[in-house]
């Protein structure tokens, strides 16, 4: 069974578009991101600078992932 059709079922079962979901992820990892940062603004922490890089990272795959599902 080839990725494609592993794809297509998951669509047909969630009825949801794979692009809205990967959008969906990008807000949420962006939003976090964006709290780790003012958190560490805030309170002084370093640790959460590295927190929200990584945060930032994984919400930029989630951006790369969205573009790829479109095409």
């Amino acid at each position: 069974m080839g990725s494609h059709r592993i794809r297509q079922r998951m669509h047909d079962y969630f009825g949801i578009p794979h692009f809205t979901i990967w959008v969906f992820l990008t807000a949420v990892f962006a939003a976090a991101g964006a709290v780790h940062i003012a958190l560490a603004i805030t309170y002084s922490e370093m640790w959460a600078f590295g927190v929200a890089a990584f945060v930032l990272v994984l919400g930029g795959a989630c951006a790369v992932a969205a573009v790829r599902s479109r095409s």
